[in-house]
């Protein structure tokens, strides 16, 4: 299961409460040209999808998503006012832009027909690479000419349908109505692989509870960059185009960062997760895949160490490699030696000694340009070790660090990454809001390094609980201890699954 998910991209912000007369921000440079169309045209007609989620989607009743926070923004910065319109399919909406029965669609692919009935903000407002995603563990689709021969199911109307049939009469096309249905057809074996961007596929993928579909890479289309959604808007108003270019080139820092948080960390964060391997998933997909990013290429080869915590076949420790790997891609001049410290199996001052002497033989003729480690274990061997392995100078990359503190890094230098932080406080606190009647929590989590981390970090919390229900944190259980545990839990007791290995 993957979600999920990052860092990257641009603009955004909320809300478009408008005065009945004009008002926009004085600090863009609108010509008097732009200001009377603006007073003439206070009110537009915006797209608004009902299942593109976290860009643009429909959740009770509210217009939702990356996209509309966006154009709301923007409306609110120019005195614009939007009534946002809803359709059944994404090629309805395609349609209404040509008959001029909506103004804009808020996240559109520029493409040589639609520029027959659309024009383009010069600036991408989502500025993520779309991913292919497929039903083969291996990764062998990684740009849309692999796809040749093979059967990919494409949303009708999508630019993705256009470019397909123009540019590779070799690939097989499904149409369906929305992202959701090409996800299903791939599981069902309909389609071989599907694209769109990460995140909307992502999270279909953790919300429906798919766990046949994968990662694959970027959608590179072959001669031509990356295909970036843009603010679509109806051919006869250009002027309109021009509007929304300079608003978007008004959007200060704080705006897009605020914006991104909402929707790129909040979002994934605060939803509700027992499982505590899709939550791994989905940080991981954030931080690493490269369906949100572009790849990278250099004109010298360079070396990159790769150095995990724990085994090959992991599956949190392969969608970090997957992610890795994707970025840089057999055409980008980088070469990645990948090693695998199997600490969950084998963890003690001797094993790593070992390790230490392994290293040191078989890399003491190593340059590398990076070191990349991917959870506690190996940074804390990194820091330890490195300056006795491998030149003092070359930098170190962490991601998946839990209970990260400055102090680890003292006196340290070249050395930065992401830390792993878990919402346990607010993941508890959702849980007992929709089972009010509980009394007791009963945690289950093992004893490894990441283990014990998380479990510290419940005894910091425990007794905040005290006065509203009993955590219980049990030390190191067999299987059939757990599962006979687990039968005589009383039913006022939720189970809070933390890992277990």
């Amino acid at each position: 299961m993957h979600i999920f998910y990052k860092l990257l991209i641009i603009i955004i912000y909320t809300n478009f409460l408008l005065a009945e007369n004009l008002k926009y921000n004085p600090m863009i440079d609108l010509s008097t040209k732009e200001l009377q169309w603006l007073k003439e045209n206070h009110h537009i007609k915006v797209h608004a999808e009902m299942s593109w989620e976290p860009f643009n989607y429909s959740e009770y009743g509210e217009v939702k998503g990356y996209s509309n926070d966006l154009i709301r923004l923007l409306a609110k910065k120019v005195g614009l006012k939007i009534e946002f319109v809803q359709a059944q399919n994404w090629n309805s909406f395609i349609k209404m832009l040509k008959n001029k029965q909506i103004d804009v669609i808020s996240n559109l692919v520029e493409t040589p027909n639609r520029k027959e009935y659309a024009v383009f903000t010069k600036n991408p407002i989502i500025n993520i690479s779309n991913a292919i995603y497929s039903n083969q563990k291996a990764n062998i689709f990684k740009k849309l000419s692999d796809l040749n021969n093979r059967t990919v199911a494409v949303v009708k109307g999508s630019w993705q349908e256009e470019i397909i049939k123009e540019n590779y009469p070799k690939i097989k096309i499904i149409l369906v109505d929305t992202a959701i249905e090409t996800i299903q057809s791939v599981s069902t074996g309909l389609a071989d692989a599907t694209i769109n961007l990460g995140p909307i596929l992502k999270n279909i993928i953790s919300k429906y509870g798919i766990s046949n579909v994968y990662f694959q890479g970027v959608a590179k289309v072959d001669g031509e960059n990356r295909f970036f959604e843009r603010i679509g808007v109806r051919k006869d108003w250009p002027i309109l185009r021009d509007i929304f270019d300079k608003a978007i080139e008004s959007l200060t820092y704080q705006e897009r960062v605020t914006l991104n948080q909402k929707w790129f960390i909040d979002s994934f964060i605060n939803k509700i997760e027992y499982n505590k391997e899709t939550l791994e998933n989905k940080i991981r997909s954030k931080i690493l895949t490269t369906s949100g990013y572009s790849k990278i290429q250099y004109k010298n080869p360079k070396k990159i160490l790769l150095l995990h915590s724990y085994h090959a076949g992991y599956k949190w420790t392969e969608n970090i490699t997957a992610g890795i790997k994707a970025l840089f891609p057999n055409d980008s001049n980088v070469t990645i030696s990948i090693e695998y410290m199997d600490t969950k199996r084998e963890f003690d001052k001797k094993y790593l000694e070992l390790l230490k002497n392994n290293y040191q033989y078989r890399y003491k003729n190593s340059n590398f340009d990076l070191i990349i480690v991917s959870d506690n274990n190996a940074l804390d061997f990194m820091i330890e070790n490195k300056d006795k392995i491998f030149d003092s100078k070359i930098p170190i990359v962490f991601t998946g660090i839990n209970n990260f503190e400055k102090s680890m890094l003292k006196n340290k230098s070249n050395i930065t990454g992401i830390k792993e932080e878990l919402d346990i406080r607010s993941t508890l606190n959702i849980a007992l809001k929709l089972h009010p009647n509980t009394k007791n929590v009963f945690v289950i989590n093992d004893q490894l390094t990441t283990g014990k981390l998380i479990e510290k970090r419940l005894l910091k919390i425990k007794s905040d609980y005290k006065n509203r229900v009993n955590l219980i944190i049990p030390k190191a259980l067999s299987k059939d201890e757990l599962f006979e545990k687990i039968k005589s839990l009383s039913e006022d007791t939720i189970i809070f699954y933390v890992q277990i290995f």
